[in-house]
């Protein structure tokens, strides 16, 4: 579906971008993010692992430095709907395609790191993470933006070598 496309789109030109702008300080932040994506689901919060899911892709697309590409993650909600994720088994699946996604930006594979978050994108429309494509809400329960500045600078890194 038309969710599908857009995230496949966005993404998989995302994540191919940070593999060439990756910082150590953005390493620390997305594995920050899987550790505690893994907590997370230990206590079954899913509200929560919805919030650090979609920190997890605004990350990447902010890690591109292209301020367009990360305007889009945060405003349009890239990542699990929080209605999809309620169970340990997605949670996993999640956490362990995040973790195969850092490892091949990390590891300087571009075209490794574009497959496997098309996989990761693709596995949320099987039917098994998403049942219909409606738009995700980003707001917070605050009524705040959880991507906005003041909210997700858990990891405040600049594109500086």
């Amino acid at each position: 579906g038309h969710q599908i496309e857009f995230r496949s789109i966005i993404e998989c030109a995302a994540v191919r971008l940070t593999v060439d702008q990756i910082t150590p300080k953005l390493i620390d932040c997305l594995e920050d993010i899987i550790d505690q994506q893994r907590s997370l689901a230990d206590i079954e919060n899913w509200r929560a692992f919805h919030e650090s899911d979609l920190r997890f892709h605004h990350w990447i697309c902010r890690a591109t430095g292209n301020p367009f590409i990360a305007r889009l993650s945060g405003t349009l909600g890239l990542g699990l709907p929080l209605d999809k994720v309620q169970s340990s088994v997605v949670y996993r699946d999640v956490i362990n395609d995040h973790r195969r996604i850092l490892d091949a930006i990390i590891a300087g594979e571009a075209d490794q790191a574009e497959q496997l978050m098309l996989d990761h994108v693709m596995s949320d429309s099987s039917g098994v993470r998403m049942r219909n494509e409606e738009p995700v809400d980003c707001i917070h329960a605050n009524g705040r933006d959880p991507l906005s500045p003041q909210e997700s600078d858990i990891c405040d890194f600049t594109h500086e070598r």
